[in-house]
């Protein structure tokens, strides 16, 4: 019943730098179903010095001092016609992947990973698969512990596609190993954790970011760009419907204890574009869920009331067909997008119905939407760059998300 993906393809890459043929893996160019493969990212960092920490207490050349100059023991390269020093290019990030087998990874990060020029995949582990979750994309070690990535002294980053009951202590357990953090989203799966591990990487001085894509795709960009200039006027409705079927029993987010649900689940999709469209929380929230045997929301529909007139109306199941929809409503016209969500480089139309009746289709690029969210994420590591969603944002959104589990009268 589950909708199918094909495996990922191994091709042939040549890292940019190295010179190296490495097995790169790539997605099909379809977009993904959220239920089989995907999940998206959400930047976040503390005010840091962007520099990775070393337990040596030894900088490495790819290292950034406080003052923004080279380390002692790196060398500028010299233009060869005007003899004027030339910065050179960073060194690749250095990743870790705990939790490596999960489908997200396999299908969509992982592959981002091997396919950006500014990063290297030194380690993964699983504790389910002898490969560590490895597969085709040949990472320099393989663990079963996660202990060991963390220990690992080149690597500079970690992305954690742990359920998410577990993210709050591998986080915290990251920061303290002077990593950098990519989280899976949700960020937590209560403002709470989000809260104490927001804190421990601001205490340790490491980036984290929660893995929320959708915003890294052209369309969203232009979307969001759209609704800021007034064009649709005074905003009055919005509709979010992110639907699919979860049809493996064993799924972990079938399960209340490991924060499962349909809520917390694609809750963001749904719920961040809403916020980002109103420029502020809902004044009031009303909703209702259909429990599964387990107890996990495997449907549920909220209302939101942003005031000012503006009213929103969400649904996230994982028992209907699969839907992605998004439409917001102003009084002099209506914006919608269809696979809203989850796009890949084909999907690069809004649709926008005037007043007047008119339909426009609005054009825009189209990227892979991990690899962008991966490439901002290892800016912000390797520079000064601000995130473009801070964990605040993300905080903000989870407490929404509580509202509404509490307004269908679930358990926190």
């Amino acid at each position: 019943m589950t909708p199918k993906r094909r495996p990922s393809s191994c091709w042939r890459a040549t890292r940019a730098g190295t010179g190296s043929a490495r097995p790169a893996c790539r997605r099909p160019s379809s977009s993904p179903s959220r239920f089989t493969a995907t999940s998206p990212i959400t930047c976040i960092s503390a005010s840091r010095s962007r520099s990775p920490r070393r337990r040596s207490g030894v900088s490495s050349a790819c290292s950034k001092p406080r003052s923004g100059r080279a380390p002692a023991g790196a060398r500028p390269s010299c233009s060869r016609t005007t003899g004027a020093d030339v910065p050179l290019p960073a060194l690749p990030v250095g990743w870790g992947v705990i939790g490596a087998t999960s489908q997200v990874a396999q299908k969509a990060v992982l592959p981002a990973i091997v396919a950006s020029p500014g990063a290297r995949l030194v380690a993964v582990a699983s504790e389910s698969a002898d490969d560590g979750g490895a597969g085709c994309f040949e990472p320099l070690r393989v663990h079963r512990a996660y202990d060991a990535v963390l220990d690992d002294p080149e690597v500079e980053a970690v992305y954690v596609p742990l359920p998410n009951s577990l993210h709050r202590e591998w986080v915290v357990r990251a920061a303290a190993a002077g990593k950098h953090v990519l989280c899976e989203k949700p960020l937590a799966p209560t403002v709470a954790d989000a809260e104490v591990m927001t804190a421990a990487c601001e205490i340790a001085a490491v980036a984290l970011c929660e893995a929320y894509m959708t915003p890294f795709h052209p369309r969203a960009a232009a979307l969001d760009t759209l609704v800021a200039s007034g064009r649709l006027g005074a905003l009055r409705f919005a509709r979010a419907a992110f639907t699919g079927v979860l049809d493996r029993r064993d799924d972990h987010r079938w399960r209340p204890e490991m924060g499962g649900g349909a809520l917390l689940d694609v809750g963001i999709y749904c719920v961040a574009p809403l916020l980002a469209a109103a420029g502020r929380t809902p004044a009031r929230v009303e909703a209702s869920a259909t429990l599964a045997k387990s107890g996990v929301d495997v449907s549920f529909s909220g209302w939101l009331d942003f005031g000012d007139g503006f009213t929103a109306t969400i649904e996230c199941s994982f028992d209907a067909p699969e839907r992605q929809f998004l439409e917001i409503v102003g009084t002099e016209a209506s914006l919608v997008v269809d696979r809203a969500y989850t796009p890949g480089p084909a999907d690069t139309t809004l649709t926008l119905r005037g007043r007047d009746g008119r339909v426009e289709e609005i054009v825009t690029g189209g990227a892979d939407p991990y690899r962008e969210m991966l490439e901002h994420f290892q800016t912000v590591v390797r520079t000064d760059a601000a995130p473009r969603r801070s964990c605040a944002a993300s905080i903000t959104l989870l407490g929404v998300l509580e509202r509404l589990r509490a307004a269908a009268g679930l358990a926190a």
